[in-house]
């Protein structure tokens, strides 16, 4: 396969442009109040719905040259609940269910594409809560496991990126980060991957001291509002060679109202210059208007990105 030189640019969970995606959720207090057998009817006609959607995204994307895409985390809801696993369980361990999203994982990744996921916020390894600790591994096997039966590559060509304490922990709950690690299944330690954060400890320098086994995902809005000085030139060499054989991906947003505001905005201005040369990167955009904003840039960037 001819090396990938220019770096490709992909989008978040939701296209908005010619094919708009409308993935299903439920609540749980709705799906608490029904019957079991109700719930089960209920959460299974979501996930198959959500799959087959999910499959529609990707034939979309091939469609319009989208080698990049992070895969909803919402695609399966409930189905690291307590109360409902059982019935993720019986699911997912049916073959059929997964065929047409099997098929286009296939196709996507057959034809140069890259799959990846961010589990959501409250996942914290490092928590001092024990229970915050314990739901936090059964979301990511949730991913994990979702990633195996849709055909994902196990390793960092189709990572699961986290934030290591979303500005809340730092070093001292070290040994929670420890014993959370050690009870991951191979699946989700082969794909786990750690991301720069836009306030207090975990810099790109600090994640590389203390985790130097684990790929870094740079964010360059948070490396802005959060750094140590260093030149942005040297934060994306240092966090590229932590990825080792694997491509680097790397995130870009724009602040809603200012460079130092922590929403994204809807669009992404311009691209920083270190990601135009030579050998790049897999850049998520992370705007609000999701594949509108990648075929911007695309257009705008058009003999330097794919």
């Amino acid at each position: 396969m001819t090396p990938i030189t220019k770096t490709r640019l992909g989008y978040c969970c939701i296209s908005l442009g010619k094919f708009e995606s409308a993935f299903k959720t439920v609540t749980l207090t709705k799906t608490k109040s029904l019957p079991r057998k109700e719930a089960r009817e209920k959460l299974f006609k979501i996930w198959k719905s959500n799959l087959e959607e999910y499959g529609k995204i990707l034939e979309y994307n091939l469609e319009v040259n989208i080698h990049l895409y992070r895969i909803s985390s919402d695609l399966f809801p409930l189905a690291d609940h307590e109360e409902f696993e059982d019935m993720w369980q019986e699911f997912s361990s049916v073959k059929e269910n997964w065929n047409t999203a099997r098929y286009w994982t296939n196709e996507y990744l057959s034809n140069g594409g890259r799959l990846c996921a961010h589990p959501g916020q409250f996942v914290s390894l490092g928590s001092p809560s024990k229970k915050v600790r314990k739901n936090s591994i059964k979301n990511l096997e949730l991913h994990a496991h979702a990633f195996d039966c849709l055909g994902c590559h196990l390793d960092w060509n189709s990572p699961l990126n986290i934030h290591l304490s979303n500005g809340k922990d730092n070093i001292k709950n070290l040994s929670f980060f420890e014993e959370s690690l050690g009870e991951l299944s191979d699946s989700v330690r082969r794909r786990l991957v750690f991301e720069t954060e836009d306030k207090a400890f975990w810099t790109w320098q600090k994640i590389h001291q203390y985790f130097p086994l684990f790929p870094i995902t740079l964010d360059f809005h948070h490396r802005n509002l959060n750094n140590e000085e260093e030149s942005e030139l040297e934060a994306f060499d240092m966090c590229s060679i932590t990825w080792g054989i694997y491509r680097p991906i790397m995130h870009i947003s724009d602040g809603r109202e200012s460079p130092t505001d922590r929403s994204h905005h809807d669009w992404v201005a311009e691209l920083p210059p270190v990601v135009l040369k030579p050998n790049g990167v897999d850049l998520e955009i992370e705007a609000k208007k999701k594949d509108l904003a990648v075929l911007f840039l695309k257009s705008k960037y058009s003999n330097e990105v794919i």
